[in-house]
This record gives C-alpha cells, sequence and structure tokens, in this order.
C-alpha cells in the first residue's frame, strides 16, 4: 500500500492497506497509512469539490449572474483555501470594475436624454422666435456635453433664425428709408430704398403696398 500512497493512487493504497489490516489488525504501520491515506482522498476529494464549486461560479458570473455568482463563491468552505481567495479577490474586483461602467452608462444616458430634450426646447424657441432663450440652452448644452448630438442642429437653426433677423431688421430699416424719402419727394432715393428692402426680405407683405405707394408717387410727379 505505501507505495501506491506514494505514486498518488490513493484508492489502491487504501484498498491494500485494509487488506493488510484485515490479516493484522495490530499492524501499526498499516494503521497510520490507513488514517493518511484517508486524509489525503479527503483532500483530493475536498480540493475536487472547491475547484468545480469556483468553476460554476466562475461561469455563472461569466453568463452575467454577477451577485447570485459572488454569493456562491463566498460559501464555500474553507473560505480560507487559496483557490477560493483568489477567485473572490477577481471576481470582487470584477464586480466593482462593472458596477463602476454601469453607473458610467447610466449617467450618459440621463445625459443623452436631458441634452435631447434642452435640444427640443431650444429648437421650439427658435422657432417662436426667441433666439436668445434658444442661444441660452445651446450654451447649456454645450456645458453638458460638448459633443452633443443635438449642437450642429441646434447651432444651424439658431444661426439660420439670426441671419434671418438681421435681414429683417436691415429690411425694416430700408422701409422706414423708403417712407422717408417718399415723404420728401426724392423718388429716386425712395426706389433705391424700396429695391433694397425687395432683395433683403421679397416675401414682406409690406413691399406690395409699398410699390404701390411708389406707383402712385411717380404717376403724380409725371402728371405734373
Amino acid at each position: 500500500g505505501r507505495a501506491a500512497f506514494e505514486t498518488g493512487n490513493l484508492m489502491s493504497a487504501l484498498r491494500e492497506v485494509k487488506q493488510a489490516l484485515a490479516l493484522d489488525p495490530g499492524d501499526e504501520d498499516a494503521l497510520a497509512l490507513s488514517v493518511r491515506t484517508e486524509h489525503a482522498i479527503k483532500e483530493r476529494q475536498d480540493d475536487a469539490r472547491i475547484r468545480a464549486a469556483v468553476g460554476a461560479a466562475r461561469r455563472q458570473f461569466a453568463a452575467g449572474d454577477h451577485r447570485a455568482a459572488l454569493a456562491a463563491l463566498e460559501g464555500v468552505q474553507p473560505a480560507s483555501h487559496a483557490l477560493v481567495r483568489a477567485a473572490l479577490d477577481e471576481l470582487r474586483l470584477a464586480m466593482t470594475e462593472i458596477e463602476e461602467q454601469q453607473r458610467i452608462e447610466t449617467e450618459l444616458a440621463e445625459q443623452r436624454r436631458r441634452t435631447a430634450a434642452l435640444g427640443a426646447e431650444a429648437l421650439s424657441a427658435i422657432g417662436a422666435g426667441r433666439l436668445d432663450d434658444g442661444a441660452r440652452i445651446l450654451a447649456t448644452i454645450r456645458d453638458l456635453d460638448p459633443a452633443a448630438a443635438p449642437i450642429a442642429e441646434v447651432s444651424e437653426r439658431l444661426r439660420q433664425a439670426q441671419a434671418d433677423a438681421r435681414r429683417r431688421e436691415e429690411a425694416d430699416r430700408r422701409l422706414a428709408d423708403f417712407d422717408a424719402r417718399l415723404a420728401d419727394g426724392d423718388l429716386a432715393r425712395a426706389d433705391e430704398a424700396l429695391e433694397a428692402a425687395t432683395a433683403l426680405a421679397p416675401e414682406d407683405r409690406r413691399l406690395a403696398a409699398a410699390k404701390q405707394r411708389f406707383a402712385d408717387a411717380t404717376a403724380a410727379a409725371a402728371a405734373r
């Protein structure tokens, strides 16, 4: 039995030592070897059990059932076993990293939701002609996330709206100049102002009346 024990063939060693004890129950060497063999068998069985439990926990963790895997691993005894300690340290670290990643993803999702809502609010303000509000909301979006998806559309819509506003303001000035020139009888300057206003804001509903007034003034001047 000793040779089998030394080579790691524990079941054969145990069988042989039992046979020896059946012949001589008081054989001290056989008794001692029997104890050692049974202890070694138990250690091997425990090691196999622990390896199986650790392997199962790792597979469970890899499948996404993180907390249950950790709970199962924490229940493996003895907890002091090197394989158990190493696996616990590894999976706890991985769990910490996963939770941190989840926290970041949650924050990013909330940030995307917030910037999308602000983008819609900015476009609504711009569409209603509240350009200062639109610009303020756009600045808020940029502060939250300089790379936010709504920035490009809001920026372009604001740019176009501001350009339109500047054209309307200039058209207003040209029409006011037209009124002043027409009142002074300066038809040439009035015509220039009217043409400039038409080029700036051809859709302005005031133009039709202004053109009619100019035509009437021109006809009146020709009749004199």
